[in-house]
């Protein structure tokens, strides 16, 4: 189901954050804002390095994640639980169409295969307090939240998650 987002999927994936900005929005969440976060520049610099990945349907992309090693420089001082090689998703989006269909779930559970694919031992990422959908999808999903940090990127509270692969 997950794919490498290529050049050509620019203006999708772009389109995809843009909505789920505005989604984000007309829920009450003051997450994501297009342009300053996810960014063009962000969409262009995943596709470069081969990071994002895209669920496509028949009428466009349904979704998209980044999947890399990169965390942010917050996650330093995280008291993880689990030692070895992590891998990370970050900006997971599914279309409002394709919403509570059980997409992201599904889409997480390839991320995990394509990190072990990697030779990671380790799933991290993060999320907002606020964000309380996407904390009952993770939780669901295993993963555990060992700590909290208050970017200076974000708008209140994160939590890190973790689950071993």
């Amino acid at each position: 189901m997950l794919e490498k987002a290529v050049k050509a999927d620019y203006e999708a994936v772009c389109s995809l954050y843009r909505e789920a900005c505005e989604g984000m929005e007309q829920d009450g969440l003051d997450l994501w804002h297009w342009g300053e976060y996810p960014s063009a520049e962000i969409v262009e610099e995943d596709i470069r390095r081969g990071e994002m990945y895209v669920v496509r349907g028949e009428k466009g992309l349904l979704g998209c994640v980044c999947v890399n090693r990169t965390g942010d420089p917050e996650y330093a001082a995280v008291p993880w639980q689990f030692e070895g090689e992590a891998g990370l998703f970050h900006r997971i989006a599914v279309s409002r169409a394709a919403q509570g269909q059980g997409l992201a779930g599904r889409m997480l559970t390839e991320v995990e295969d394509i990190l072990r694919g990697m030779g990671c031992t380790v799933l991290r990422g993060d999320v907002s307090a606020a964000n309380h959908k996407a904390l009952k999808l993770y939780a669901r999903m295993g993963m555990t939240r060992p700590g909290s940090f208050n970017p200076e990127w974000g708008n209140g509270m994160f939590y890190a998650l973790e689950k071993k692969l």
